[in-house]
């Protein structure tokens, strides 16, 4: 018991000198100043200032400007196909032939059917002739004038009704030959020799398609917001309206990144698509090669602002946040402020400001990470000059 007790005297003592120790170290070490933090160091750069002509980048593809069904319009066994699947075709070439027997037989009945009435029509104005002689002399009676001129006419009704007849068989039989209504490439056909096609109003049987391919459409979709710049540009007399100017279309084909082939408008649709709130556009360009084919896809870029000043940062400067694109800027001060701006395409691989900054403002380009909304940084001027790999998707 009596060790226990020296034993807690030890362990108080203990401690009352280490925290006298501690007091005196606190009170003998003197206080040592904070050293202040220097503000964060960003990069900053200029805006270009220069006239620029804005274009407008949008997703297409090519469409055929004229694509037929090709069909008989006889009903018939197929005898022959002319073609070799996939050729270019020229407008009037032979595709296929329908077998003609049953409908030269046809022809020739009409045809029989015309000289019997033609005998018909002879004798009822010979008979005509001898009434009307007849009633002059007072031998027959009017009545009979009035009958033999009605079997005059019905025996010229039923001899027009025959050529009708016989035209339409003659028709017909012209219809066996089927030939290309258009110059272009055709598919591969449909059906094969010996099958039996149906005609016009009997299910006709599509036997291929031929496609136009010079020239060619490329179509795409302009989304509202554009749409309506169009329109405001055009009213303000800064841009020509797609709809009554033949507007210059780039195109860029997916296996190349430069917009080597020039098109033009000639087709804006008529409304705006309610699903997609998009609106058609269509341009038509040359083929002579016939590079281009339907279904294909490509970029296009159409003119979407004349020539004007305008504001260009690097597009690594530009900032997107839930409300919309900002850019950070330092003042005068050194202090930096948020700037909300409409940003337009690239241009040169620098991003078009259409509003929101000044071109005689610091924009920070290196840095962001760093810069917080009226915090002062440590600005270091850097070149507006767009990255390598800006300036690649740009072009």
């Amino acid at each position: 018991m009596k060790r226990n007790r020296i034993i807690a005297a030890l362990a108080a003592s203990t401690v009352i000198a280490g925290a006298a120790y501690v007091w005196s170290e606190r009170v003998s070490t003197p206080a040592v100043a904070a050293i202040p933090t220097p503000p964060p160091a960003v990069m900053v750069a200029a805006p270009q200032y220069r006239p620029v002509a804005e274009w407008d980048t949008y997703a297409a593809r090519f469409a055929a400007t004229d694509e037929v069904e090709v069909s008989s319009r006889v009903s018939g066994h197929l005898m022959a196909v002319h073609f070799m699947d996939g050729e270019i075709v020229r407008e009037g070439q032979l595709l296929f032939t329908v077998d003609p027997r049953p409908l030269e037989a046809e022809l020739k009945r009409a045809e029989a059917d015309v000289g019997e009435a033609e005998a018909r029509l002879t004798l009822a104005r010979q008979q005509l002739h001898r009434t009307e002689v007849l009633v002059a002399r007072g031998h027959v009676s009017k009545a009979r004038l009035d009958q033999d001129r009605a079997e005059m006419q019905s025996a010229l009704a039923s001899l027009q009704a025959a050529q009708a007849r016989a035209e339409e068989a003659q028709l017909n039989l012209g219809y066996t030959a089927i030939h290309a209504p258009i110059s272009g490439r055709i598919d591969n056909r449909y059906v094969d020799v010996g099958n039996l096609v149906h005609g016009v109003g009997d299910g006709e049987t599509v036997l291929t398609t031929i496609v136009a391919l010079d020239p060619i459409h490329v179509v795409f979709d302009v989304d509202q917001g554009a749409h309506l710049r169009y329109l405001r540009l055009a009213h303000a007399g800064q841009r020509p309206s797609s709809r009554l100017a033949s507007m210059p279309v780039e195109i860029a084909l997916p296996d190349s990144g430069d917009f080597e082939f020039v098109g033009q408008m000639d087709f804006v649709a008529n409304r705006v698509d309610e699903g997609t709130g998009t609106i058609r556009g269509r341009a038509v360009i040359a083929n002579p090669d016939l590079i281009f084919t339907p279904g294909m896809f490509a970029r296009v870029r159409l003119l979407g602002r004349a020539a004007q000043p305008t504001v260009l940062v690097p597009d690594r400067a530009v900032v997107t946040e839930q409300a919309g694109r900002v850019v950070f800027v330092v003042t005068a001060d050194n202090r930096v402020e948020t700037r909300r701006v409409e940003t337009g395409p690239l241009v040169d691989g620098l991003r078009v400001i259409r509003s929101g900054l000044q071109p005689n403002e610091r924009v920070i380009v290196e840095g962001l990470h760093r810069a917080r909304p009226g915090a002062e940084v440590a600005p270091t001027l850097a070149s507006a000059a767009p990255d390598s790999q800006q300036l690649t998707q740009a072009q």
